[in-house]
C-alpha cells in the first residue's frame, strides 16, 4: 500500500506545505570497506537503489589487500545515476577511522553508515527519516531490525539476533505468539511489511548494554556523532558502532523500529559472524576491553568538552559515572571534567575517588 509522504500527508490535516521554503534533509550515506570484495559490490548498489532521494554517497576502502578498491571502482561507474565520492585511505587506520573519513566528506544533517558485506532493502532511508521526525520526540538514533543472510545470500533469519534478545518489545515469558512471515510468489521471497513486532518506541538516554541492531541498522543525527566523536580512533578499530551507538544514546536516546529494513550477512571473516546462529541466541561476545576501550575514549572526550558534560541527562549521570568509570584510566578522565564533577552529589564523588585509589594500590574488586 502506497504510504503517503510529507506533503501528502500535511495536506491531508488541512495544512499547507511550504514547498521550496522548508527542504527535507539530506543523509549522507556511507559504505565502509575493508577486505570486503566479494560483497561490496552489492552494498553500494543497495545504497544506489534508495528510493529517498536526497543523500551524500561516500564509499571508503580502508587499505584493502584484496582487490576491493578496483571492484569498487567499477560498482561506482555502473551506478552513474546517484553521484558517490570515493575515498581510499594510503594505509589501514581501523573501522571508526573510515567511519569519520566517510562523515567528513558530507555535510548532510543525519548519517548512515553500511558495512560493505550488508544491504539495505530500498526504503532504508525513507523509513528511518520518517521515525526521526516524527512529531513526538527528537532522537540522536534510529535503528531498525535487520534480517540475516548468509555469505551466498541465502536468507537464515528474519530477525538480527542482537535485536531480538535484547529488544524494548521482548517478551520473556516461557511462551509467546510469534507471527510468520509472509512467503510471496509460493514462497519466492518473503514480505517483511507486516510481521515485525510492535513499535517504534523510543528508549530514554541513559547507559545501556545494548538495544541497537549492528551498524548498518542504525540512522544517526551528525550533531549527536559530533558531540561524542573520539579524540583518537586508535583504540575503536573494530567494532566502532559499540561506542557511536551506546554515547550517541547518552545524549540524545534512540528511537527503537521494529521493521526489517535490510540484511546482516552472516559470513567467515566478519567479526561478530564467525558463530553460527543458535536460535535466538547472540552471534557472539563482546569481548569487554571494546566496552572498556569505549568507555576509556568517551571519559577523554568529557574530560575535554564542557558542551558534552552539559549535554548529559541529569537524572542519568550518576549511573554513567558509575559505568564508564570501571577502569582506572577512565576514572580520572571523568573527574576532571568540573561541570560534570558538580552534577555528582558528594557521595558519587567520594565512590569515585575510592575507586581510582583503590586501583592505584592494586587492591582486589575496585571495579
Amino acid at each position: 500500500m502506497h504510504e503517503p509522504h510529507a506533503e501528502e500527508r500535511v495536506a491531508a490535516r488541512g495544512a499547507r506545505w511550504p514547498g521550496p521554503d522548508v527542504k527535507m534533509p539530506v543523509v549522507a550515506a556511507i559504505v565502509c570497506n575493508y577486505n570486503q570484495k566479494a560483497y561490496v559490490e552489492a552494498a553500494i548498489a543497495s545504497v544506489a537503489r534508495q528510493t529517498y532521494p536526497y543523500l551524500e554517497c561516500v564509499v571508503v576502502d580502508d587499505c584493502s589487500s584484496d582487490g576491493s578498491a578496483e571492484v569498487i571502482a567499477r560498482a561506482l561507474a555502473a551506478h552513474g545515476g546517484r553521484p558517490f565520492r570515493f575515498i581510499q585511505h594510503p594505509e589501514n587506520r581501523g573501522q571508526m577511522a573510515a567511519m569519520l573519513s566517510g562523515l567528513d566528506a558530507t555535510t548532510a544533517p543525519f548519517v548512515a553508515w553500511i558495512d560493505a558485506d550488508d544491504i539495505w532493502f530500498p526504503e532504508y532511508i525513507e523509513r528511518h527519516v520518517a521515525h526521526h521526525l516524527n512529531s513526538q520526540v527528537n532522537a540522536a538514533i534510529s535503528t531498525s531490525n535487520m534480517a540475516v543472510i548468509d555469505g551466498e545470500g541465502t536468507l537464515i533469519g528474519g530477525a538480527d539476533p542482537s535485536m531480538s534478545i535484547s529488544s524494548p518489545m521482548r517478551k520473556w515469558e516461557r511462551v509467546f505468539s510469534v507471527t510468520p512471515a509472509r512467503l510471496l510468489q509460493h514462497g519466492k521471497e518473503p514480505d517483511f511489511g507486516g510481521n515485525g513486532p510492535p513499535g517504534p518506541v523510543f528508549i530514554n538516554r541513559h547507559y545501556e548494554a545494548w538495544v541497537w541492531s549492528p551498524t548498518s541498522g542504525m540512522v544517526f543525527r551528525t550533531a549527536a556523532v559530533s558531540a561524542i566523536r573520539p579524540l583518537s580512533t586508535e583504540g575503536l578499530r573494530i567494532c566502532a558502532d559499540h561506542y557511536l551507538a551506546r554515547f550517541a544514546h547518552v545524549v540524545g536516546g534512540t528511537i527503537w523500529i521494529g521493521e526489517t529494513l535490510g540484511c546482516y550477512r552472516v559470513h567467515g571473516t566478519n567479526g561478530f559472524a564467525k558463530r553460527t546462529v543458535h536460535g535466538d541466541g547472540a552471534l557472539g561476545t563482546e569481548p569487554k576491553r571494546i566496552t572498556t576501550e569505549g568507555n576509556y575514549q568517551f571519559a577523554l572526550k568529557l574530560e575535554k568538552s564542557e558542551v558534552l558534560a552539559k549535554l548529559l541527562a541529569e537524572q542519568h549521570v550518576a549511573r554513567l559515572a558509575v559505568e564508564i568509570g570501571r577502569g582506572p584510566r577512565a576514572i580520572r578522565k571523568v573527574l576532571a571534567n568540573e561541570t560534570f564533577r558538580r552534577r555528582l552529589r558528594f557521595k558519587q564523588r567520594f565512590r569515585l575517588w575510592r575507586r581510582y585509589i583503590a586501583s592505584l594500590l592494586r587492591l582486589p574488586g575496585y571495579i
